[in-house]
C-alpha cells in the first residue's frame, strides 16, 4: 500500500482533489463561515468586554487609593493638631486624650483601606493610636526610623514601618505635621495600611486561575497575588518590568497555557505604582469553545465518508496509468518538482539523453587530470606490479590510445636569464616555470599524439610523448629530436632563458618509462656550462667517465695552502682558476660538480687537520647537500667564498705571513733530503733562525700535520719501496731508516695495518 502511494503523482491526486472538492465544498464553507465568522467575532466581543471589566477594576482601585490620597493631604492641614501636644499630659489630661482618641478613631473608618491611624509627636517620642494606647518609644533604633521619617522631602508618602514597639511591619502612608511657620515637622500621622482589604482589592479581578497584584516602580510587591504559582506572578513581573510589549494589553505564554496580561501606571502617594491582572484566555474563551468542538467533530466525519467514497473512485480511474508509469520508471521521483504522469512519460527518454550527456561531458573534462594522477602515482612507483597489458587497458580508460606506439621523455631544464645582469627571485622562477609548462604542453598537443607534462621542484620540466604508430625506430627517433628542438627554440625565445632539453630513448613498453625518465633527467648533468641553449641526446651520449681527465691537483694544493696561511683574496683567485680548469678540461655539469665536491672534501680534510670542529665552524650545516643542489658555477664560487673560504680564514690566526710560508717550504725541501738522516726540528729551527714554538705551528699550518708525523710518512713510503723493490731483511731497511727493528714494526703496523713481512707477501714483485 504504502509503495503505491509513493508512486502516484499529480495526475491521481488531481482526480482524488476534484472529487474531495465537488463533495466537501458546501460543508467546508459552511464550517468555516460558522467558525471565522461566529466564532471569531465572539471572541474579539468577549475580549473586549474583558478589557473593559480590567479597566473599570483598575479605575475603582485608582478611585480608593485617591480618596485615601485627598484624605491624607486633609490630615496634615488639620488645625486641631499642633506643636502643643508635644509638651500635653495625656495621663492628667484625660478629657484632651479622649478627644484626640476619637479623631483618630473616626480617620480610621473613613476608608475601607485604613486599618489604623497613629499620631508620631517628635519631641515627646511617643506613638498615639485609639488601638495602641500612648506609647513612649523606648529604643534609640525606634527613634532615629520614626525620626529620619520627618527628614524626607515628600510631605505625604508611603513605606514600610518596623518598630520595636509595635508588633509587626506594616505599610503604612506617613503625612508630615509642620505649624503655621513652616519650620522643621514637629510630628506625622501613620495610617496603616490594612494589607488584607488591599489584597482582595487588587485580586478580584483574577479570575479562573489568573492572577492580580500591585508593584510598585522598584519591582517590589506592595500586594499579595492570587496566582497559585509564584513563579508565574514572578514570569508575569519580569515581563511587565522589562517590557515585553508596548501595549497596556497583551497576550503572554506560560508552560503552554495563553494569558491576557493588562497592566497600567497609577501615580498616587507620592510614588509610581503599578496594577498588573493577568486572566487565561480559555477562561475568555470558554464560550466559544464548545461551539468550534461541535463544529469540528461535524466536519472530521463528514470528512472521512468523503475520503473513502474518493479513495474508492480514483483507484478505479487510476489504474491503467499507474500500470504505465510502473513499467516506464518505477519507483524513481520525477525531478524539478515535476510530478505529473502524462509529462513524466513524454519527458521519460529526454532526461535519459540529457543525463547521458552530461555524464559524457563530465567524464571527458575530468579525464586529463585523473590521466595525470594516475601517470605520477606510476612514476612515483605506486604501480610497478601492474603488468604491460594492466597499463596499457589503464592509459586507454583514460582516454589515450596507446596500441604498437613508442614512447619517449623529454626533460627541460630552465637555467636563468640570458643576460647576466639580469637576477631573478624564486617568484620569478616559479612563474617561468609555469610559464614553461604550459608551453610544453601546448607544443606536446600538436607534435605528439598524446602527451603529459610532469613538473619538478628544481625548475626541471618533464614530457611523456607517445609517437604516432606504423614508424620505424629511426622514424620515431627523428620526430621526437625534431620536437625536442622545437621546445628548445620556443621556450628560450619565448622567455628569454637559459634552457637545455635532454630526450630519453625510445620504449615500446609502458614499464619502461620510469627508467628512460630517470635517464633523462641525469642526462641534464651533461649539459656544456656557457652554452645557452643546448640539447642533450641520451641515445648519443658517452659519459665521461670513458674519457681521460686532468684534475687540477696543483691548483687544490694551493688553495688549501692559502686557507691556512689566511689568504683570503689569493685563496678567491686561485678557487676561480680551480673552477675555470674544470670547465676547459670537460666542461659538463657533472664533471664540474664532482670536482667541486673533491675541493669541499679536501677543505673538510683540511679543517679536521686544523683542530677545527666541522660542525661548529659550518654552524651544523650539511655543506656536501648545499653544493649538490648548486648547478650554476657562478652561484659555486659565491657560495664557497661565503659558506668555506670565509669562515675558516675567521678561524685561522694571522701571526703567519708569506715569508714564514717561504720559510717552511725551504725546510720541506731539505726533510726530503735529509729524511735518512738524524735530523730533528730544532735543527732546523736553529739553521733558519726562529723559535722552535714558531716553526713548529707554522709547519703544521702549511702541511696540515706536525713534523714527527710529516718524517715518519716519509720515511715509511722509502720502507715501502725498500720492501717491494729489494730483498733486503725488516733489520737492514730499519738501520737504514734510522729506527729499531721492533718500533719500525710497530709503527708499520700502526699506519698500514698490516706488519712488513706482511706487506711484502702482498706486493712482492722481482727487484731490479
Amino acid at each position: 500500500m504504502k509503495a503505491m502511494l509513493r508512486y502516484r503523482g499529480t495526475f491521481y491526486w488531481k482526480s482524488l482533489m476534484l472529487v474531495l472538492v465537488a463533495i466537501c465544498l458546501p460543508a467546508m464553507l459552511i464550517g468555516i463561515s460558522i467558525y471565522y465568522v461566529g466564532a471569531h467575532t465572539i471572541v474579539r466581543e468577549l475580549n473586549s468586554a474583558h478589557k473593559v471589566q480590567m479597566t473599570q477594576t483598575i479605575q475603582r482601585f485608582d478611585d480608593y487609593l485617591s480618596n485615601l490620597e485627598n484624605y491624607c493631604a486633609l490630615l496634615a492641614f488639620n488645625p486641631g493638631v499642633d506643636p502643643t501636644l508635644n509638651q500635653m499630659d495625656f495621663a492628667q489630661q484625660y478629657q484632651s486624650t479622649r478627644n484626640l482618641f476619637k479623631t483618630l478613631m473616626l480617620m480610621k473608618g473613613s476608608n475601607p483601606l485604613i486599618k489604623d491611624v497613629a499620631l508620631y509627636l517628635k519631641e515627646s517620642n511617643s506613638i498615639i493610636s485609639d488601638y495602641l494606647g500612648v506609647r513612649t518609644l523606648q529604643t534609640a533604633k525606634d527613634r532615629q526610623l520614626a525620626g529620619s521619617l520627618l527628614n524626607t522631602e515628600k510631605l505625604t508618602f508611603m513605606t514600610d514601618l518596623q518598630l520595636d514597639a509595635l508588633s509587626d511591619t506594616s505599610k503604612v502612608v506617613a503625612i508630615k505635621l509642620s505649624d503655621q511657620s513652616g519650620r522643621a515637622p514637629f510630628g506625622a500621622f501613620f495610617i496603616f495600611i490594612n494589607q488584607s482589604m488591599l489584597d482582595r482589592l487588587v485580586g478580584s479581578s483574577a479570575t479562573g486561575g489568573g492572577s492580580a497584584f500591585l508593584m510598585d516602580d522598584s519591582g517590589r510587591l506592595v500586594t499579595n497575588g492570587s496566582a497559585a504559582d509564584p513563579r508565574f506572578q514572578q514570569a508575569l513581573k519580569d515581563a511587565v518590568i522589562t517590557g515585553a510589549s508596548s501595549d497596556d494589553t497583551f497576550v503572554y505564554t506560560y508552560d503552554g497555557d495563553s494569558y491576557s496580561v493588562s497592566h497600567q501606571e497609577l501615580s498616587r502617594l507620592g510614588r509610581k505604582w503599578i496594577y498588573v491582572s493577568a486572566t487565561p484566555l480559555s477562561q475568555i474563551t470558554a464560550p466559544v469553545t464548545s461551539l468550534s468542538r461541535i463544529i469540528l467533530i461535524i466536519g472530521t466525519c463528514g470528512l472521512i465518508v468523503v475520503l473513502l467514497i474518493a479513495w474508492f473512485t480514483s483507484n478505479r480511474m487510476y489504474r491503467p496509468i499507474q500500470r504505465l508509469i510502473s513499467r516506464l520508471q518505477p519507483g524513481k521521483e520525477a525531478e524539478s518538482g515535476q510530478n505529473n504522469e502524462i509529462a513524466r512519460i513524454e519527458t521519460h527518454w529526454e532526461r535519459q539523453m540529457e543525463e547521458r550527456m552530461a555524464l559524457q561531458t563530465r567524464i571527458e573534462k575530468s579525464l586529463p587530470s585523473l590521466r595525470e594522477v594516475f601517470l605520477l602515482q606510476f612514476f612515483q612507483g605506486k604501480y610497478y606490479s601492474l603488468t604491460e597489458a594492466e597499463m596499457r587497458e589503464k592509459l586507454q580508460q583514460y582516454g589515450w590510445n596507446v596500441e604498437r606506439r613508442k614512447f619517449a621523455f623529454l626533460v627541460l631544464q630552465l637555467h636563468g636569464a640570458v643576460a647576466p645582469e639580469r637576477k631573478m627571485t624564486d617568484k620569478d622562477n616559479r612563474l617561468v616555470a609555469f610559464a614553461a609548462a604550459n608551453i610544453l604542453e601546448e607544443l606536446a598537443e600538436t607534435h605528439a599524439e598524446h602527451g603529459q607534462v610532469i613538473p619538478f621542484h628544481d625548475s626541471s620540466i618533464a614530457a611523456l610523448i607517445v609517437l604516432p604508430p606504423d614508424r620505424s625506430y629511426e622514424e620515431a627517433r627523428r620526430h621526437a629530436v625534431d620536437f625536442a628542438h622545437t621546445v628548445l627554440n620556443t621556450v628560450s625565445q619565448l622567455l628569454r632563458l637559459q634552457v637545455t632539453v635532454a630526450i630519453s630513448r625510445l620504449k615500446d613498453a609502458v614499464l619502461e618509462t620510469p627508467g628512460i625518465l630517470e635517464e633523462a633527467r641525469k642526462a641534464l648533468r651533461y649539459r656544456q656550462i656557457g652554452e645557452a641553449c643546448q640539447m642533450v641526446d641520451v641515445h648519443e651520449l658517452q659519459l665521461q667517465g670513458e674519457e681521460t681527465v686532468q684534475f687540477p691537483f696543483i691548483l687544490e694544493k694551493e688553495l688549501i695552502h692559502d686557507l691556512r696561511m689566511g689568504l683570503e683574496e689569493q685563496a678567491n683567485i686561485h678557487l676561480r682558476q680551480f673552477l675555470s680548469t674544470l670547465r676547459d678540461d670537460g666542461g659538463t655539469e657533472l664533471w664540474i660538480q664532482q670536482g667541486m665536491m673533491k675541493l669541499l672534501g679536501s677543505i673538510h680534510e683540511a679543517v679536521l687537520k686544523s683542530e677545527m670542529n666541522p660542525s661548529v665552524l659550518f654552524n651544523g650545516e650539511h655543506m656536501y647537500d648545499e653544493l649538490l643542489q648548486i648547478r650554476d658555477p657562478e652561484e659555486m664560487i659565491l657560495w664557497f667564498q661565503g659558506k668555506v673560504i670565509r669562515p675558516f680564514i675567521q678561524r685561522v690566526p694571522r701571526s703567519y705571513n708569506s715569508q714564514m710560508k717561504e720559510t717552511v717550504e725551504d725546510v720541506l725541501e731539505q726533510i726530503h733530503e735529509l729524511y735518512l738522516t738524524d735530523i730533528s726540528l730544532e735543527y732546523f729551527a736553529e739553521k733558519s733562525g726562529i723559535s722552535v714554538y714558531k716553526l713548529s705551528r707554522a709547519f703544521k699550518q702549511v702541511t696540515g700535520e706536525n713534523f714527527i708525523d710529516y718524517v715518519t710518512r716519509l720515511r715509511l713510503a722509502k720502507c715501502k719501496d725498500l720492501l717491494v723493490t729489494t730483498n733486503l731483511k725488516i733489520n737492514d731497511i730499519a738501520e737504514t731508516l734510522r729506527y729499531n727493528p721492533p718500533y719500525l714494526v710497530r709503527i708499520f703496523k700502526k699506519y698500514e695495518g698490516i706488519t712488513p713481512g706482511q706487506y711484502r707477501e702482498k706486493h712482492a714483485e722481482t727487484p731490479h
